[in-house]
């Protein structure tokens, strides 16, 4: 028996959160045909030790649909405790005023608390020449960091990343979908 780790259940939609390094050491271990087991006792009077076992049963069908519909996804190296987007009009970096709103009640948040980093990663639609498409990317995280850093945020704790057209939020192009793609989504973070 290996124990990963121990967890804290909290109240609310996501009970229970694992770590990107436990929940690979599960997946391993249910890819390698185990068995891995959640454990934990129930509050109140009755208190009891409930197990929740996950079976590899069908696993491996399944892999390949989870693997191609995974390989997509933004990996980060953080845990977000929340995320907002703001969005920019095409080919530009210049902040709408939807933006700046949505920007400064995060600034506002922060000043009151201090106790979280912000991450920015900047974005862009499909069209466009890749080099350019990262370059914008940067341009708009870089306008986001400065309007954040003028309402007060400090610079140390903002942290930039830009992705260009990866990590497309549409599923399909046109401009509906490019304009969700054309965006700095903001992710807020434990120090």
């Amino acid at each position: 028996q290996q124990v990963l780790g121990s967890f804290a259940l909290k109240k609310g939609g996501t009970p229970l959160r694992v770590p990107r390094d436990q929940a690979l050491q599960i997946y391993q271990q249910l890819e390698n045909g185990m068995q891995p087991v959640i454990e934990f006792d129930t509050a109140g009077e009755d208190r009891r030790a409930v197990r929740v076992a996950l079976l590899p049963v069908r696993f491996r069908a399944a892999l390949p649909a989870f693997l191609e519909c995974t390989a997509g996804l933004l990996s980060l190296d953080f845990e977000p405790r929340s995320e907002k987007d703001v969005y920019f009009a095409t080919n530009s970096d210049r902040l709408s005023r939807a933006a700046r709103r949505t920007l400064e009640q995060i600034a506002r948040e922060y000043r009151q608390r201090r106790d979280f980093r912000i991450v920015l990663g900047g974005f862009a639609d499909a069209r466009g020449e890749s080099g350019y498409n990262m370059e914008l990317s940067r341009r708009r995280t870089a306008m986001a960091a400065r309007y954040l850093r003028s309402r007060g945020v400090a610079g140390k704790a903002i942290e930039t990343r830009y992705f260009g057209e990866s990590n497309p939020r549409a599923e399909a192009a046109g401009e509906a979908g490019w304009r969700r793609d054309r965006r700095v989504t903001v992710w807020m973070a434990d120090q």
